[in-house]
C-alpha cells in the first residue's frame, strides 16, 4: 500500500512539472502494474476534457436563488376598510404618488413565492385589507391570490386582462378587459355588474365619493368615463385620440388623463373640460403631488411639472423620456425612469441619476414603488428579450438588491404589502410559451450552498488535497470528506447528498459533511441540496472523476 501510495504522489509531481516525463513513468508502471492500464487511459481523458455545470436565466444580470424568512399564514377576514388597504389601485391611491405608507427595512430580496400563470402578466398587483393579492392574466382571467402564494379564485373576462384592479371601499374589485367591460367583482369571485364600454387598457380609479373612474380605446377615438358604483354610467368625456393611460384624481376631484395625441387633460368632477396642455411625444399616466402639481413624463424626452391652473411649472430633460407614471416620494422626490433611473427633486433639479447595468441594454419598464423608508422598486427588461429584473434601490440612489424575475419582459409595476411584501408580474418564455409569473419577496436572500470539499480543480488522495490539475478536472483518489457550507446555516434543517442523483447521505446538524468511501470508477456527479425550516430547498453541483 506505501509503496503504490508512493507511485501516485510521483505521478501527480510528475503531472504538474513535465508531461514527458509523467509518461515515462507511467510507461514503468504500466509493465510492472497492469490493472493501472485502465487508470492510465482515463488520466489521459480527463486531462482533455474539463467540465463545468452552468445553470440560470439566460440574459438576467442576477440569478441567485431566493429564500424567505418567514411566510404569512394568516388569511381571517378583517372589516374592511379602504385606509386599511395596502395598495387598493394603480399608484397606490387616487394620485398615483406610487407611495406605500408601509415600511420594506426588513425585506432583502428573498423570494417569498412566485405563481404561474398560463399566460403573461402585464397587469399590475393590487392589495386588499386581507392581503389578497388581485391581478390580471393575458389568460383572460382577474386572479385573487392568497398572501400565501395560492390562488383563492378566477374571474373570467373572456379577454386579455392589462388592466390594474382597483378596490372600492366595501371590497368590490373593478377591472377593466380588452373586450369593452368594466367589471365589478364581489370578494367572493362572483359578478356584481358590468358595464359594456370601449376597448379598455386603462387601470381604473376611484375617487373619493365612489365614483369609477377609466379610459377607452377604439379606432382612434377614446373616452373617459365615470361610472357609478352601482354599474350606471354618470358621464363620459370624448377626446380625439386613444386613451391608454390611467385617470388620477385631485384633491379638490378633478380628473387628470392622458391621450395618444400627447395631450394632458384636466376634466372638472362633472365631466366637462377644465383645460389641455400639449406635449411633444408620447406621454405616460400622470401623478398629483400634495399640493397639487401635476407630473407627466414623455418620450419627448422630458418630465413635466404643470401647475394646477394648467401652465407649465417646469421641464426636466431625462434623455431617451419615459411613458411610466412618476412616482412621488414623502418628501416630493419625483422618481422617473427609461434607460437610467432617475430622482428629481420638486424644484426640477436632478438629485441622481442610477444606472441600470452595463451588461446588456437594459431600460426601466414599469413604474416603480416608494415603501415608508424610502426604498424604490421597478422592473426593468432588455427590449431584445435577453431578461430582466426587479431592482430595490435606496433613497439615496445606491442599490440595495435585484433579482432576475423573467427573459422576456415585465410590465407590471410593483406593489407594497402591509407586511413589506413586494409584488410584481413578469412573463417568461418556457419553451416557446409566454407564462405569467406572479412573484412575491420579502425576507433574506440565500445563495446556494458551497461545495467546500472537494474543490473544482483539485486533485485529491486518500483525502489528502494535493494539488490544482492541469486542466481544471477535480479527481479524487479512494476515499474524500465531502463538506458543504450552505448560506444562512441557522435555518438549515438538512444537506442531502447525491451521486448521479442517488441519494447517498443525509446529515441534520452542522458541520454538514459526508466520508464517500464506496467504491467507484470514471466520472461522477456529485450533488448537494441544503433545504431550509421554511420549506425552500437550494442544491450545488460538480462532476468528478473517482477512482477507487
Amino acid at each position: 500500500m506505501f509503496i503504490f501510495h508512493d507511485h501516485l504522489f510521483l505521478i501527480n509531481d510528475l503531472l504538474y512539472f513535465n508531461q514527458k516525463l509523467f509518461k515515462i513513468y507511467f510507461g514503468y508502471l504500466l509493465w510492472s502494474k497492469i490493472q493501472m492500464k485502465k487508470i492510465f487511459v482515463i488520466v489521459m481523458i480527463l486531462i482533455l476534457n474539463s467540465t463545468a455545470v452552468v445553470s440560470g436565466l439566460s440574459g438576467c444580470t442576477n440569478n441567485s436563488s431566493l429564500i424567505d424568512k418567514k411566510l404569512i399564514e394568516n388569511q381571517h377576514t378583517k372589516d374592511i376598510c379602504s385606509s386599511d388597504f395596502p395598495w387598493p389601485m394603480y399608484g397606490h391611491d387616487t394620485l398615483h404618488t406610487c407611495r406605500s405608507p408601509y415600511s420594506t427595512e426588513g425585506n432583502l430580496g428573498g423570494e417569498k413565492w412566485k405563481l404561474r400563470l398560463e399566460w403573461g402578466i402585464d397587469s399590475s398587483p393590487t392589495i386588499d385589507v386581507n392581503g389578497i393579492v388581485y391581478i390580471g392574466g393575458n389568460d383572460c382571467y382577474l386572479h385573487a391570490i392568497y398572501s400565501n402564494g395560492t390562488e383563492k379564485w378566477r374571474f373570467n373576462c373572456n379577454e386579455w386582462v392589462t388592466s390594474a384592479p382597483a378596490i372600492g371601499e366595501d371590497g368590490t374589485i373593478y377591472v377593466g378587459s380588452w373586450n369593452g367591460r368594466l367589471y365589478a367583482v364581489n370578494p367572493n369571485g362572483t359578478k356584481k355588474w358590468e358595464f359594456g364600454a370601449q376597448h379598455i387598457r386603462s387601470s381604473p380609479a376611484i375617487g373619493e365619493d365612489g365614483t369609477i373612474y377609466f379610459g377607452t380605446l377604439a379606432g382612434d377615438q377614446g373616452k373617459l368615463y365615470a361610472i357609478n358604483s352601482n354599474g350606471t354610467e354618470k358621464w363620459h368625456f370624448d377626446i380625439s385620440d386613444l386613451v391608454y393611460s390611467s385617470p388620477a384624481t385631485g384633491n379638490d376631484g378633478t380628473i387628470y388623463i392622458t391621450s395618444n395625441s400627447h395631450n394632458l387633460y384636466a376634466i372638472y368632477s362633472n365631466g366637462t373640460l377644465n383645460w389641455s396642455y400639449q406635449m411633444h411625444g408620447g406621454i405616460g399616466s400622470p401623478s398629483i403631488a400634495d399640493e397639487g402639481t401635476i407630473y407627466v413624463a414623455s418620450l419627448d424626452g422630458n418630465l413635466y411639472a404643470i401647475y394646477p391652473n394648467g401652465t407649465m411649472k417646469w421641464k426636466h430633460g431625462i434623455d431617451w423620456g419615459s411613458a411610466h407614471t412618476p412616482s412621488i416620494a414623502e418628501d416630493g422626490t419625483i422618481y422617473i425612469g427609461q434607460k437610467y433611473f432617475y430622482a428629481v427633486y420638486p424644484d426640477g433639479t436632478r438629485k441622481w441619476t442610477f444606472e441600470l447595468g452595463d451588461e446588456y441594454e437594459f431600460e426601466v419598464s414599469t413604474s416603480s414603488a416608494i415603501s415608508s423608508d424610502g426604498t424604490i422598486y421597478f422592473g426593468i427588461t432588455n427590449p431584445t428579450g435577453a431578461g430582466g429584473d426587479i431592482i430595490a434601490v435606496n433613497s439615496d440612489g445606491i442599490e440595495k438588491w435585484r433579482n432576475c424575475i423573467h427573459n422576456e419582459r415585465v410590465r407590471s409595476s410593483p406593489s407594497i404589502g402591509s407586511d413589506g411584501t413586494v409584488y410584481i408580474g413578469a412573463t417568461l418564455d418556457e419553451a416557446g410559451w409566454p407564462y405569467g409569473y406572479l412573484y412575491a419577496f420579502n425576507g433574506i436572500k440565500i445563495e446556494n450552498p458551497i461545495i467546500g470539499r472537494p474543490e473544482q480543480g483539485n486533485l485529491y488522495i486518500f483525502n489528502n488535497e494535493r494539488r490544482p490539475t492541469l486542466f481544471g478536472n477535480t479527481v479524487i483518489l479512494g476515499n474524500i470528506d465531502v463538506e458543504v457550507q450552505p448560506f444562512y446555516e441557522e435555518n438549515v434543517s438538512k444537506v442531502e447528498f447525491y451521486i448521479d442523483d442517488v441519494k447517498q447521505y443525509e446529515d441534520s446538524s452542522p458541520p454538514f459533511e459526508w466520508m464517500w468511501d464506496e467504491r467507484a470508477f470514471f466520472k461522477h456527479s456529485l450533488k448537494v441540496m441544503a433545504y431550509y425550516s421554511d420549506g425552500f430547498n437550494r442544491t450545488a453541483q460538480m462532476d468528478v472523476w473517482k477512482f477507487f
